[in-house]
């Protein structure tokens, strides 16, 4: 009798376990796919805006090759291949160390507000460089290059913050701003070079829609971001030897993607 109480108990132990098992499988199961349907809408969604904002900007480049004429356009083609390049001062490696921290536990605003100033004095020299060059290309001193500037600089600003919200997972927010700041620079562009502002009015809808950017992306990131306290966030992660392989890698892909 003890023998058959004994096998009983077993079975019954067996049993339990078993579904103990099915059901954390089961829940195992729901929790992968529950992922993958959140990765596949914040896949999708960037993918989108992005989409839309690369069909913007073919549209925007077209109708302003028409209203400028050849030798304006040419100047904001320069203009517009040198600030790319000059990417790799501002960028130095910073939005993805920013990407990679908060994806491995978050950041503090205190590093993010370093993060920043490092990034817009940074921008100083690049600005610099842009003058010069537009200067040797363009023969003189532009105002041009001076105003794309400063499209440069608030880049910078609500970049930073796009590069935290991506290692959190909230990528709709950069890609609603992709698309919306693209579109805004068609409307606004076509309109003002229509009325004859040349190659002023062009670089001025940069600098005009990423103000704006400048602007609403850090307030709505503010709410959005899962900050962390100042001592769970070392300042040290953007010293040079966490940022050098990350600028070097940055820096590659700016230079390929300008020569393609």
């Amino acid at each position: 009798r003890l023998e058959a109480d004994l096998r009983a108990a077993a079975v019954r132990l067996y049993g339990d376990a078993a579904r103990q098992g099915w059901q954390r499988a089961f829940e195992c199961a729901a929790s992968v796919r529950s992922g993958q349907r959140q990765f596949a809408r914040i896949v999708g969604a960037l993918t989108a805006g992005r989409g839309v904002a690369s069909l913007l900007s073919g549209a925007w480049l077209i109708g302003a090759a028409r209203e400028l004429g050849a030798a304006a356009f040419g100047r904001l083609s320069v203009i517009l291949a040198v600030g790319g390049l000059l990417d790799i001062v501002s960028d130095m490696g910073i939005p993805l160390n920013l990407t990679h921290l908060a994806a491995t536990g978050g950041p503090s605003r205190s590093v993010v507000r370093k993060a920043l100033g490092i990034r817009v004095l940074l921008d100083v020299p690049a600005v610099a460089a842009l003058l010069l060059v537009c200067r040797f290309a363009t023969g003189g001193w532009a105002a041009a290059p001076l105003i794309f500037g400063v499209s440069i600089v608030a880049s910078s600003v609500y970049s930073t913050y796009t590069a935290v919200l991506r290692g959190q997972g909230a990528l709709r927010i950069e890609a609603a701003n992709d698309a919306l700041s693209r579109l805004a620079v068609v409307v606004i562009g076509l309109s003002w070079l229509s009325l004859g502002g040349g190659l002023v009015a062009a670089v001025g809808t940069y600098a005009l829609a990423d103000l704006a950017s400048a602007v609403v992306v850090p307030t709505i990131a503010q709410r959005r971001i899962r900050w962390v306290e100042t001592g769970a966030c070392p300042p040290e992660r953007l010293s040079v030897r966490s940022t050098l392989p990350l600028a070097s890698a940055s820096a590659v892909n700016i230079i390929y993607y300008r020569l393609d």
